[in-house]
């Protein structure tokens, strides 16, 4: 019989905001905290999220934490970045990668 530990998936999931703005900082607080409570309630769910948090406060850095997010650590999904100029450089990226 497959222990939970073994059968569980996990998820990648990049995180580009602006710590220091008010929206970023709320963030980068609450995501964590949604995460624990969705799993506390729900803890027969198999698949969990890794969580790896970036800052980025332009559009050229944003690209290029959302490179680094693809090629080092392999995330599944991108949460962020705020500015739509940032964005559209995050999604040109990701279509490429």
């Amino acid at each position: 019989m497959e222990s939970i530990a073994e059968t569980k998936k996990v998820v990648h999931d990049g995180e580009i905001l602006e710590v220091n703005s008010p929206v970023g900082s709320v963030a980068n607080a609450c995501i964590p905290m949604a995460i624990s409570d969705f799993y506390a309630a729900h803890p027969n769910v198999r698949t969990r999220l890794s969580l790896h948090h970036r800052n980025s406060e332009d559009a050229l850095a944003a690209a290029f934490t959302a490179l680094e997010l693809i090629d080092n650590e392999e995330v599944d999904t991108i949460i962020g970045p705020q500015k739509t100029i940032q964005a559209r450089f995050v999604i040109n990226v990701g279509q490429k990668a």
